[in-house]
């Protein structure tokens, strides 16, 4: 499954504690814009859930030059997918992650998922 998600990547933000004690996920809104291409995805190439081991490959597109950690990018999407493209995350066994420097607002995150033998 391949698919691409518009717009300036986004590192995933640890969960934070609101008003009246309450915990709220402020990365929520940015995984919800993932998900919703990696469904279109699945409904395009009529898939459900992959099952067994997997490997992502993802490449970051990023035109600004403000430092962004790629193991945080890495888990924004990876939280974004869990459940709905695969069960759980621990199914990834292989990562090949990349930052890209791209030309203004051509930003955008293109991810790859698929089945492998461990």
């Amino acid at each position: 499954m391949k698919f691409t998600v518009p717009g300036s990547p986004k590192v995933l933000q640890r969960a934070r504690m609101g008003r009246y004690g309450k915990w709220y996920d402020p990365s929520a809104n940015e995984k919800k814009y993932i998900a919703g291409f990696a469904l279109q995805a699945m409904a395009t190439a009529r898939t459900d859930q992959i099952s067994g081991n997997l490997m992502a490959c993802m490449t970051f597109y990023i035109s600004d030059r403000r430092r962004k950690d790629l193991d945080n990018l890495i888990k924004s999407v990876m939280d974004a997918l869990n459940k709905l493209v695969y069960d759980d995350d621990s199914q990834i066994v292989r990562i090949i992650a990349s930052k890209e420097v791209c030309e203004k607002n051509k930003d955008r995150t293109e991810v790859e998922i698929f089945p492998i033998k461990a």
